[in-house]
């Protein structure tokens, strides 16, 4: 169960606390001060080097040290001409690697970190996030514990590579994200054993999960509440765009956590916060032969961080069926790792709300709802539980 300590609230009438994490090694200084040496030093050392050796010719010198610099984002932008080229529908695909310093490392490349970077902002990119370490009793689908021994004949390349990918995999923004998982499940394990003793056991305690992806939270948020409660009944709908990775994956976390797949129904389809575009949340759940007003529980996490502008406050919106807890997150502003994030992981773009920008947002369109804010520990992601 995750721990706690106050964080000073925006609103008198918000309940805001930061989770504690043992779980994770923290040091988000030292690492932010190891990827700005892992940015810059090459390009530095480079550019000083030629200097030295051709010290007539510094423009040249430093125009050298300066595509160094820009090449994880030179070949960014190379990935979409490709892409275009071979007709791939994901520029992300269009290149190997992103540079030398992310999963192109000592020219093998890392396995996992392409994994993220090919597939990131979903399913298959978190699955790696979440279990590469191990700490939630399974490793990524496909990846033994011994990935790195057989990259390459020689074993202290080998050796530079698993380390070199636990560094990435370890970065404080990929920390948060496992402790957002562990506080989701936490939480949901905790609202639903209470929805369960409110509506006395009469009927299953009703979720809808919006872009859950393989659902790890949710799965391990059950097995929690089936120890608390072992006599609990839920009916989980799942609407996931996310293809067919989430589904597969899903239905092994169902048999590794040992919960029962009839708690849980996956719809297939995309939504839209605009109904003339596409169908709603409400519109979709309803098509699926249930009524949006009788879930007790509504959660999405992750997707609201892709609502641009004006967008947050019709997802918001959307998410509300009238009267059930909402569980949903955004993502803060850490300037240093969001430029990692977008020019090396090429993760796609994101809205990042301050604190009081997201409070804002949950006010405007929630106003007499009770909300509490969770933080995770480096305070990148606030995850609102909203009753």
């Amino acid at each position: 169960m995750p721990a706690y300590k106050e964080a000073t609230p925006a609103k008198v009438d918000v309940n805001i606390r930061r989770a504690v994490d043992s779980l994770e090694s923290g040091r988000r200084w030292t690492y932010v001060v190891v990827e700005m040496l892992v940015y810059l030093l090459f390009p530095l050392l480079v550019g000083c080097g030629l200097a030295l050796f051709f010290p007539g010719h510094w423009f040249l010198c430093a125009l050298t040290g300066m595509l160094l610099l820009l090449w994880p984002f030179l070949k960014g932008k190379a990935g979409v001409v490709v892409a275009r080229r071979r007709k791939l529908v994901d520029p992300r695909h269009g290149i190997r690697s992103s540079s030398f310093w992310y999963d192109g490392f000592m020219f093998v490349g890392s396995p996992g970190l392409r994994q993220i970077r090919r597939y990131s902002a979903l399913s298959k990119s978190l699955d790696m996030i979440y279990n590469y370490f191990g700490r939630f009793g399974v490793l990524p689908e496909g990846m033994s514990k011994d990935w790195w021994e057989k990259l390459t004949p020689l074993k202290p390349v080998n050796w530079l590579v698993k380390a070199w990918t636990s560094f990435w995999i370890g970065m404080p923004i990929a920390q948060d994200v496992r402790s957002r998982l562990n506080i989701v499940a936490e939480e949901f394990a905790r609202q639903v054993v209470r929805k369960w003793d409110e509506i006395g056991g009469i009927r299953p305690v009703r979720v809808v999960v919006l872009a859950g992806g393989t659902l790890q939270d949710i799965i391990i948020g059950v097995s929690r509440a089936r120890e608390i409660c072992p006599e609990i009944l839920l009916e989980v709908v799942s609407v996931e765009p996310d293809g067919l990775f989430s589904v597969k994956r899903f239905r092994k976390l169902l048999k590794y956590y040992g919960v029962p797949a009839e708690f849980f129904q996956c719809v297939m389809k995309k939504v839209s916060t605009n109904p003339e575009k596409r169908a709603t949340l409400r519109e979709v759940v309803e098509n699926a032969g249930h009524r949006f007003t009788n879930f007790d529980m509504v959660i999405c996490i992750g997707l609201g961080d892709y609502m641009y502008g004006e967008k947050i406050y019709d997802f918001i919106r959307m998410l509300d069926n009238g009267g059930g807890t909402i569980i949903t997150a955004n993502i803060t502003d850490n300037f240093v790792e969001r430029f990692f994030l977008h020019i090396f992981i090429q993760w796609p773009r994101m809205q990042y709300l301050a604190l009081a920008q997201y409070l804002h947002v949950l006010d405007t369109v929630l106003p007499d709802r009770k909300v509490s804010i969770i933080q995770t520990p480096h305070s990148i992601f606030n995850i609102a539980v909203i009753e």
